[in-house]
């Protein structure tokens, strides 16, 4: 027969054992990567429900800031237009104020204008005055010899001179 000895015997015992001992520590090694795979795919499909629910909320946060946007874009649009009509309105303004200063300066040099004829015609009659000679002959912007015939005619004649009406 065949005859095996001590120590051939420890060792085939040994070598059994250890590949029983491997294979179940393989077999649970086997279970603990399905065990992983599987908590992966969960995870995995957890987070795949995680990303549907953020894209979700992505795209109403984009609908209301781009409905925010066009109502924006609108009230820029009616203030531009406000605006330029402002400046329309403005700018008539500014022309009509011109005009009526222009007018306005003209009546004012005709009413000065005026006045210093009122002025003039009112010197002339002051002249034949007995209580007031030559108080307007002597500040008059008249040339001297205009001067001296109107006090030479009014001094003559004694009588007040005619003013045309």
């Amino acid at each position: 027969m065949f005859t095996i000895g001590a120590q051939e015997y420890a060792n085939l015992v040994r070598n059994l054992t250890d590949k029983s001992s491997s294979s179940s520590q393989s077999a649970k090694s086997a279970e603990i990567n399905h065990s992983r795979q599987l908590s992966f795919s969960k995870d995995l499909a957890q987070g795949k429900i995680g990303l549907q629910k953020l894209l979700g909320e992505l795209s109403q946060e984009t609908e209301r800031l781009h409905a925010e946007i066009y109502d924006l874009q609108s009230e820029l649009e009616v203030v531009k237009i406000q605006q330029e009509s402002e400046r329309k309105l403005s700018e008539q303004e500014r022309h009509a104020l011109a005009r009526v200063q222009t007018e306005f300066d003209k009546l004012n040099l005709d009413d000065s204008t005026a006045a210093k004829m009122v002025s003039r015609y009112m010197c002339v009659s002051r002249v034949s005055y007995p209580h007031e000679p030559h108080t307007c002959l002597g500040n008059s912007r008249r040339h001297p010899t205009t001067r001296y015939r109107m006090h030479w005619k009014v001094s003559r004649s004694g009588t007040q001179p005619q003013l045309p009406h």
